[in-house]
């Protein structure tokens, strides 16, 4: 679950593929690592990659905002 999780992650906050769908994303991930799918939810996975390009957003934001 950790790999596929982590995984996951890495994926859904670069740059080229932040538009991708995270549902699309989670398939992707979960034919790579089928073992973590049994723990790891698809609605487990989209929260936690909203949270992550959220604090992605917010990062990037505050690094243009500074002189």
């Amino acid at each position: 679950m950790v790999n596929l999780r982590r995984a996951i992650g890495l994926q859904a906050t670069r740059s080229e593929s932040l538009s991708i769908p995270i549902k699309q994303l989670y398939k992707q991930e979960i034919t790579i690592n089928p073992e973590g799918a049994k723990n790891y939810s698809l609605s487990q996975s989209q929260l936690c990659v909203r949270k992550m390009r959220q604090r992605r957003k917010v990062s990037s934001i505050k690094v243009h905002q500074d002189p």
